[in-house]
């Protein structure tokens, strides 16, 4: 599943979720409700198919997910201590190169985060008796050894997976065409009338029928990107 649809995905779910809090205002309406039940009926399929593509690697991205906040945190302890030391010293070569913020470190890709944790490993090896004072000890080199190590097996594991599951790429493309095609042809159609006979229903729709871009924090109107959401 590519980022667009993944986009699509959490918009369907909250699409899903204004239909359901606002049923009663169109229960009468056997079409929006014939609608609604495909939408959901879909959703549950994309689901289904995601879940058959990871079958042979189960929890691997939630360990993964949870292998990277601990090498964050780990990468963090040895970033402060090194930067505490280096401005001890007046050693402006190594505050720079051991500095990192939480920021830089929740935007980096998995790699480049396993090769920041390596190198100030390195770096922290090379004067690892004058940080003893930072908290820095025996155990802690242990520690983030370990998590550095799980998390570079899970980064290659999960590299290795989208190529078993491709047999269902088609699958998946379909039904996103196909969620599309009932929102943009049919749904959107179905519920202009209560532009006017219920407009908070309807403004909570449209919110919800926006794609939001994860990666780039920006929104798109499915309105003005039509070749984006289907149709």
């Amino acid at each position: 599943m590519n980022r667009n649809q993944l986009n699509k995905l959490r918009m369907y779910g909250s699409v899903n979720l204004v239909l359901d809090n606002h049923a009663s205002l169109f229960s009468q309406f056997k079409e929006i409700v014939f609608a609604h039940h495909r939408l959901k009926e879909g959703r549950v399929l994309i689901d289904q198919i995601l879940q058959m593509q990871d079958a042979d690697t189960p929890r691997l991205t939630m360990n993964k997910i949870q292998l990277r906040g601990n090498v964050i945190r780990g990468v963090l302890k040895f970033s402060s201590a090194l930067t505490a030391y280096a401005t001890a010293i007046n050693d402006g070569t190594l505050k720079t190169k051991a500095n990192y913020s939480v920021l830089k470190l929740k935007m980096v890709a998995d790699p480049i985060l396993f090769k920041i944790g390596d190198s100030l490993v390195a770096l922290a090896k090379q004067v690892k008796p004058e940080l003893a004072k930072y908290t820095i000890g025996e155990n802690e080199f242990a520690e983030i050894e370990k998590w550095l190590s799980a998390y570079n097996s899970a980064i290659s594991q999960q590299k290795a997976v989208p190529f078993a599951p491709k047999v269902s790429a088609n699958d998946i493309d379909d039904l996103f065409s196909a969620q599309d095609k009932l929102l943009n042809d049919e749904m959107d159609v179905l519920l202009l009338p209560f532009r006017l006979t219920q407009p908070d229903f309807y403004n909570a729709y449209l919110i919800a029928r926006i794609v939001v871009d994860s990666s780039e924090q920006k929104k798109v109107n499915p309105d003005e990107t039509s070749d984006e959401s289907g149709s």
